[in-house]
């Protein structure tokens, strides 16, 4: 081994255990016993990437999976996850169990966030190990990232890493047409593996070229590397289009019919001016704060976990700042300013409702603060310019790594899961072609309970019976057994009466299950 690589070596390798550490111990400190992070979205995102697994081998139809059967097209009513199925099927094809094969795909996609985001720093950007650890760090395992470790879906962001590497490239060679095909098809790429990250860099994308055709800096080029490579650009265009439309057809089709979301479904959502300094209940060094006033007034407090730190968000701040006469650094500075002011609300105003109004597929955004995830970009270059410059502030820079520190997730065991399945699969008659499932209600539970939902979604898979029970981010119209759990005689009854409905209106004859 070259010795002069050892550095590199030793912090990439850091960087990804520690990270690894940090967002999976539970797992880790069970022997993969516990899975993260509820039995309600968790299993939700594993049953996704299993019909995808089952499709991606000959055995599914992609955009049907058989729940709220026999709705067609249910898959659109959530994410697909389509190009993040391989990453869960490789694990699944050497012998692992659903939810293991998910565990081992969350450490593979946080594995890959870690490679891709070390490559943009260490490579492209041409930092030195420590500052490209810093920088790393801050993309894979920032804060906010972390604080979305219950929604695995939003993991995956390699392909927007791998999208910056390349138009970092496009400025510094002479031969940019491979990195416009590159920055293509990773933003194709990042949207089949998610329409809300996808979405996400493409909106980001665009407010940055404004700003590189605003800024006199930078419009030379991009003008130049645009009338040079208009040929190649118009065909990555129309392909890109092409390539898209078998995802975009099915969600339109389903926006048609269960309805796209209105601005006052996402009101509640949108990040409040001290969501960007908040960082949870969770945080190691400022969970305490999260019962200030201050936050406490913030709606749907989950999805408003956006700060960084104080001391983290000032030297980033002075990372920037002193590199600011670099036209790329203008950009990255306006365009996150930009992200905040179009996406913070001011009471019942919010420019968002303007965004909703006129950008296209913006209306297919709930939780909008996500879009803080892709802000840990600028974040991560302000902290590695700084590292870079300055790395005898090692201790310092410590200390922002720790702030993005969180409690570990909560976790839930995997056999019980397994169990309470069984039990729905050894309660389902043989002769039924369809079946839904009614759980008797414990002391003081909910009538509506996701994980009862999913343990007949995953049922239904193990039996190869189709169920009317469903779980996913909308459902369809005239579905009226949300609450299917049988606290009381009148429940039954309702239950009996809504499925008799749902079965005559739809020509089906779907068996009613019950312990």
């Amino acid at each position: 081994m070259n010795p002069n690589r050892i550095p590199t070596i030793a912090a990439f390798t850091a960087t990804l255990l520690v990270g690894l550490a940090i967002s999976c111990w539970p797992m880790w400190r069970s022997g993969f016993a516990l899975m993260e992070c509820d039995p309600g979205d968790t299993r939700h995102l594993n049953y996704v990437l299993e019909w995808g697994h089952r499709w991606l081998t000959g055995n599914a139809a992609l955009w049907s999976p058989p729940f709220f059967f026999p709705e067609r097209n249910v898959a659109a009513y959530t994410e697909l996850l389509l190009g993040l199925v391989p990453f869960y099927s490789a694990w699944r094809l050497v012998g692992l169990e659903p939810d293991s094969a998910f565990q081992a795909w969350t450490v593979t996609v946080l594995t890959l966030n870690v490679i891709a985001a070390w490559l943009l720093f260490h490579e492209a950007l041409a930092f030195g190990p420590f500052a490209s650890a810093v920088g790393t760090f801050m993309l894979a395992f920032g804060g906010v990232r972390l604080n979305q470790l219950n929604h695995q879906h939003l993991l995956p962001h390699f392909f927007t890493f791998l999208a910056v590497h390349a138009i970092v490239r496009l400025f510094t060679t002479a031969q940019p047409r491979r990195w416009l095909v590159v920055l293509a098809a990773s933003a194709l790429l990042q949207l089949y593996c998610g329409i809300q990250l996808g979405w996400m860099l493409l909106f980001v994308l665009a407010i940055a070229l404004g700003w590189s055709l605003a800024l006199r800096g930078t419009r030379p080029r991009v003008l130049a590397l645009t009338r040079s490579n208009a040929g190649l650009l118009t065909l990555l265009a129309v392909g890109s289009g092409l390539a898209l439309w078998p995802l975009a057809g099915p969600y339109l089709a389903a926006g048609r019919e269960v309805g796209f979301r209105q601005f006052l479904d996402v009101r509640g959502f949108l990040p409040w001016a001290q969501s960007w300094l908040y960082q949870g209940p969770h945080n190691w060094l400022y969970g305490r704060l999260a019962g200030l006033h201050l936050f406490t007034q913030q709606s749907f407090e989950g999805e408003q976990r956006l700060g960084l730190g104080p001391v983290t968000t000032i030297v980033l701040l002075v990372g920037l700042w002193r590199a600011r006469a670099r036209p790329w650094v203008q950009v990255v500075g306006l365009t996150s300013f930009s992200i905040l002011a179009l996406t913070t609300t001011h009471g019942h105003v919010s420019p968002w409702q303007v965004v909703m109004a006129v950008v296209p597929g913006a209306n297919s955004i709930r939780a909008v603060g996500r879009i803080a995830l892709l802000l840990l970009i600028p974040a991560g270059l302000g902290l590695a310019s700084v590292a870079k410059a300055r790395p005898g502030l090692w201790a310092m820079l410590l200390l922002c790594l720790l702030e993005q520190g969180q409690q570990a997730p909560d976790a839930y065991e995997k056999q019980p899961q397994r169990d309470d399945i069984e039990a729905v699969v050894r309660s389902v008659p043989n002769d039924c072609s369809s079946f839904f499932w009614a759980p008797r209600a414990t002391p003081g539970a909910i009538s509506f309970d996701a994980k009862t939902q999913l343990d007949a979604m995953w049922a239904g898979l193990r039996l190869g019976v189709p169920t009317v029970n469903g779980y996913s981010s909308n459902f369809p119209r005239d579905w009226r057994l949300v609450d299917h759990a049988i606290g009381s005689a009148e429940d039954e009854r309702r239950l009996r009466a809504a499925l008799d409905d749902w079965n005559r209106g739809h020509a089906v004859d779907a068996c009613f299950v019950t312990p």
